[in-house]
């Protein structure tokens, strides 16, 4: 598979944005999932994507041949009667689901409907689900107070990813994008996310004389990306990233 690029991450934080001021119009009594962005709110989508050959990790399993893995019966003595063995199918077991662990305090604990994870949101936040749409995928949604025009909110994104794309590949393109965009990502953070590695960094976006203060994190599990980020007005920025760095902590791949 070639041709693969990751969602642009300008891109997406945009339309996230207008995801969520449009899910809050109507107050918090009112979510409306799945919510669509008005025309004029579009953004046009980007340039068709550049070829990203990434190499190949994993081998795919072969199919098992009829017969290879049964058991084969013991061969007769002469002249001595053998009982032809009957197979017997053994039941297996499927592996256990897991169980979302409990909330920490002040925080709900959320499973997604759209994707497979469970983590911790704001109890004062609205946990609006796969509310936020826009060309070219869909994302979960949390949205937080409003300051001004703008909507404090965090979002999760799972794309698939060519099997065997590394973390860094990811983010070497992630970067590349943001670049291209004019947007310079600073403050890059290793760390674990659910036991696996991740980056996070953040960045400042402008739209419509708007400023937003953006706090993204990656990581890549069983040949999907994740992407969740933190937007906030940058006012409450230094006050939502422990928060995001909790939701981050409490993330639970399911």
């Amino acid at each position: 598979m070639t041709g693969w690029r990751p969602v642009w991450p300008g891109l997406l934080v945009a339309l996230l944005l207008l995801a969520g001021c449009e899910l809050l119009e109507d107050g918090p009594a009112a979510p409306r999932a799945g919510a669509q962005l008005p025309t004029a709110a579009r953004t046009a989508a980007p340039p068709a994507p550049r070829a990203t050959q990434a190499r190949e990790l994993f081998t795919p399993t072969a199919p098992a041949t009829p017969g290879r893995d049964s058991p084969t019966p013991g061969t007769p003595t002469p002249g001595t009667p053998t009982a032809t063995p009957t197979l017997t199918a053994t039941p297996t077991r499927p592996p256990a689901a897991l169980t979302p662990r409990p909330a920490a305090s002040g925080y709900r604990r959320y499973t997604s409907t759209l994707y497979p994870y469970a983590i911790d949101y704001l109890e004062s936040w609205r946990a609006v689900g796969a509310g936020a749409q826009f060309d070219g995928g869909q994302a979960d949604l949390f949205a937080g107070e409003r300051r001004g025009a703008i909507v404090n909110t965090v979002t999760v994104l799972s794309q698939p990813i060519v099997a065997g794309t590394s973390l860094q590949l990811f983010l070497e393109t992630s970067m590349a994008d943001l670049g291209e965009a004019g947007i310079q990502a600073g403050n890059e953070i290793e760390r674990t996310i659910d036991g696996h590695d991740a980056y996070v960094f953040s960045y400042t976006l402008t739209r419509d004389d708007r400023t937003y203060a953006i706090t993204q994190a990656i990581f890549v599990r069983q040949n999907h990306a994740w992407v969740l980020t933190l937007t906030a007005a940058p006012e409450d920025n230094d006050r939502l990233v422990p928060v995001f760095t909790h939701m981050l902590d409490s993330f639970q791949a399911l």
